[in-house]
């Protein structure tokens, strides 16, 4: 009977199997599960936004002059005939061309998710293809003409087969089996070496890869004693050798017409520093490039006894404490242990990594704009890291430290550098505009992403189950151990209290306290902090139960932060800011608006966007002269012009009219719809007509100087953020209101000196927010001028002069009347209360 209960207890082996086939089916659920979403997140809306003038409508005329014949070779040709293909297909717009790239944005997430398969585990495929498929490297390239998608993926399959060929060896007994593994692998290496030709050429798409894996067999030495593993090494280095003599040779011959061995030809110019191509990589793959750098040094640190092998076939789906028993049947069940193949595959990644970035160097400097094609290494590389910590034990504070500050530079840059992400796109001259503002969306993804990243790194796994009264514990047993403690403990409470009451009376008191402002509303915020104290000491028992219930999944909210983060890039940011690179809203406008008959014509921007949105044929205009003949026609008629040139536009059609220009749309930053004649019901979005005024509103506050009998200033009203004053760290915004007495010529700007205690607040600046210069000013026109200031906390109390005047270079317009003027031809014009 003894012998017999063992046998009731322990279950089946058809359980067993039942089992791991269940966890199977689930890993293959979630596969198609993320697959579909990020499909979804490519073609979802592709053709929700206009095409990019001028860079994604050269490769859509590329490809439209591919289908009238034209076959001039400037550029690898695969997306070029796909984009072509699309068009035939489908008909030409938007969706139709970006739909082929977007399914090279599939290639990319297949080439991540098959490396992590074969060199590491299931769970590590699914989450390199969630990497791989979540940054703006990938998502803009992606869902764009313009894009490099097919590169990405067939650099990435190349280097995936040409590593599962030269370090898997095949584990079947029969030598002939072996040898027809060896030809297939053999014949995919030289699909992909193809493929990677036609879509990035030898230098950005071949070598990278192939160099980095042939580097690692020489490098480690191991000469396979297998014939059928020899022929797999032997055709990887063999074709790392061709192509790096051939590349070799096609940049010392520097031949000017295009080469399929470079992916482009020569060009002039300077070519950049080395840093701008580490830009590139650090701010297009973001949010993962905080964590790029930690990774690929983990990839050259040997093994560590914590982060345990992993099978090709362990799906790591159950955390119970029966999991190392699952992995050991996993790999009983035909499994391949990654040893030595997993330790040469971390290397290769990191050399392959390196290559790209030395190919991305080399091909900018000479060969033009292009971009960072070795997404799939950096994002194994990623999802391998995330493994060795959701492996490990401990927590990883040292790592999540220097990622977070990564996340920091990278909200920091894409606040003050609003370029930062779309770097990652193979063009040059791009300038987001200043009206584009994007800080808060990233901050907010990235600030979700460095949250999860420490919730991730910080905690430790199936950790003992945590003590909500021990930060209270330790407090008693500190203040009864010695004086000292006692000392301290009651030191904190004090410096509690002290903030509770300051911060009542802050609270109470308001501005009748006889403090700055700036202390009144720091001292409202320090009463938040004796309050908030406990609370986050109560919260990081419950964030460290919670960081155990997920155990080894503590990867799983990072990866969900970077899904949020790709949402974000793909359908907010993307197509807000195709709003101003593409004129499609301005063409849509139109042809809602126009009546039958009403003409349009294009003054300035270029005809070719037209053949795409325009409905009817349109007029080109050489010259301002021509548009304003077209402007006076008695019939309305339509124009879209640059949006840099309305203040000229708008003044000389205001000089015959006695009007302003009517805006119908001016969404874009670079280009406007304009019509000659009002539309009822509608606003009129020319900026000009709210800021140039025939005659002057009420205003606050009156002064009646004069610059050179030249220019009035009228006054200015002044909107506080308090009644009657301005505090320290605060901003205010002036409105001055100009008069033109006559027309000044030059290029005189408007310089404002806020002077006051030793300190100087700086206002210089082009009327209205930079559109509508001096020189454009008309007799009797009123500019209204509208700007807002920063006043610096560490700025004293008191009255500050506000001191303006007009400058060209060295030269000033002096005042009248003279009592007005300080000597130095500036004008007090009134004062502006800090407290």
């Amino acid at each position: 009977m003894g012998a017999i209960l063992p046998l009731f207890l322990r279950p089946p082996r058809v359980t067993t199997r039942l089992h791991v086939h269940s966890r199977r089916r689930q890993f293959w659920i979630f596969t198609g599960i993320l697959f579909s979403g990020i499909a979804a997140l490519l073609v979802v809306g592709i053709g929700g936004f206009g095409i990019w003038d001028p860079w994604e409508l050269n490769a859509a005329d590329a490809a439209r002059d591919l289908l009238d014949g034209e076959l001039e070779q400037t550029a690898p040709p695969l997306s070029r005939w796909l984009i072509a293909l699309g068009f035939s297909s489908f008909g030409v717009s938007e969706w139709s061309g970006r739909l082929p790239i977007a399914l090279g944005g599939l290639l990319v997430l297949g080439a991540a998710f098959w490396g992590g398969r074969k060199f590491s585990s299931d769970r590590t495929a699914l989450y390199a293809a969630l990497i791989a498929g979540s940054s703006p490297l990938f998502l803009f390239n992606a869902r764009q003409m313009l894009g490099t998608a097919w590169g990405m993926g067939a650099t990435g399959l190349l280097g995936v087969i040409a590593a599962s060929a030269a370090l898997l060896p095949c584990t079947s007994e029969d030598a002939s089996v072996r040898m027809r593994h060896a030809v297939l692998h053999v014949a995919g290496l030289a699909g992909a070496f193809a493929l990677a030709l036609l879509a990035a050429g030898g230098l950005s798409g071949a070598a990278p890869p192939l160099l980095a894996v042939a580097g690692v067999l020489l490098l480690r030495q191991r000469i396979p004693t297998d014939r059928a593993q020899q022929v797999r090494a032997l055709a990887v280095v063999g074709l790392a050798v061709v192509t790096a003599v051939l590349v070799g040779f096609a940049i010392s011959t520097d031949a000017a017409e295009y080469s399929m061995w470079l992916g482009g030809s020569p060009r002039g110019g300077d070519p950049p520093t080395f840093e701008a191509a580490l830009e590139v990589v650090f701010h297009s793959f973001a949010p993962w490039s905080a964590l790029v750098l930690i990774a690929c040094a983990r990839m050259l640190a040997p093994a560590s006894a914590e982060a345990p092998t992993e099978t090709a076939d362990a799906t790591d789906v159950d955390e119970d404490a029966d999991a190392d028993e699952d992995d050991a049947e996993d790999e009983a069940l035909g499994g391949l242990a990654l040893s030595e193949a997993f330790a040469d595959f971390r290397l290769v990644l990191v050399l392959w990594a390196a290559f790209g970035y030395a190919a991305l160097n080399l091909y900018t400097a000479r060969y033009g704009p292009t971009t960072y094609l070795a997404i799939v290494p950096l994002a194994l590389a990623v999802a391998l890291f995330l493994r060795d910590i959701e492996q490990s034990k401990r927590a990883w504070w040292p790592e999540a430290v220097i990622s977070m500050l990564f996340v920091g530079l990278l909200i920091r840059d894409f606040a003050l550098y609003p370029e930062s992400p779309v770097r990652g796109l193979p063009i040059s001259g791009l300038t987001v505009p200043e009206i584009f503002d994007a800080k808060a969306g990233w901050a907010g993804v990235l600030g979700l992403f460095g949250l999860a990243l420490l919730v991730g790194m910080g905690v430790r796994p199936k950790g003992a189950r945590p003590d909500f009264r021990a930060p209270y514990r330790w407090l008693r047993d500190r203040y009864r151990r010695d004086m000292a403690g006692r000392i301290w403990i009651g030191l904190g409470a004090t410096l509690a209290a002290a903030m509770l009451i300051f911060g009542a009376v802050c609270w109470i008191g308001g501005d009748a306290l006889p403090f700055t402002s700036i202390v009144t509303r720091v001292g409202k915020k320090i009463a938040l902090v004796p309050i908030v104290i406990p609370i986050l000491v109560a919260a990081v028992p419950w964030g460290s139960a919670l960081a155990n219930l997920i155990g080894h999944w503590r990867m799983v909210p990072l990866l969900g932060a970077g899904a949020v983060f790709a949402v974000y890039a793909a359908h907010g940011y993307l197509p807000e800011l195709s709003q101003h690179f593409s004129p499609r809203e301005v063409y849509d406008s139109y042809n809602e608006l126009a009546g039958e008959g009403e003409p349009l014509a294009e003054y300035g921007v270029g005809g070719r966007a037209a053949a795409y949105y325009a409905d009817g044929e349109t007029t080109d205009l050489d010259t301002q002269p021509q548009l304003q003949e077209w402007l006076a026609r008695e019939e309305r008629v339509w124009a879209v012009v640059p949006a840099d040139d309305l203040a000229a536009i708008n003044r000389t059609f205001r000089q015959a009219h006695q009007r302003h220009l009517y805006v119908a749309d001016a969404r874009s930053a670079r280009v406007l719809l304009v019509t000659n004649q009002n539309i009822a019901g509608r606003e009129n979005q020319n900026f000009i007509a709210g800021a140039v005024l025939d005659e002057a509103p009420r205003i606050q506050h009156r002064v009646g100087g004069r610059f050179d009998d030249k220019i009035e200033l009228i006054g200015y009203d002044l909107d506080l953020p308090n009644e009657g004053y301005v505090g320290a760290g605060q901003a205010f915004t002036v409105t001055w209101y100009w008069r033109a007495l006559t027309r000044v010529g030059g290029s005189y700007k408007i310089f404002l000196h806020v002077d006051g205690h030793g300190n100087r607040l700086n206002g210089d600046h082009d009327p209205v927010d930079e559109r509508y210069p001096v020189r454009l000013w008309d007799e009797g026109d009123i500019v209204v001028d509208r700007q807002t200031l920063r006043v610096p906390a560490n700025y004293r109390p008191g009255p500050y002069t506000f001191w303006i005047g007009f400058f060209s270079g060295n030269s000033r317009l002096s005042v009248h009347p003279e009592e007005r003027d300080d000597g130095a031809q500036r004008m007090n014009a009134g004062t502006v209360m800090v407290r």
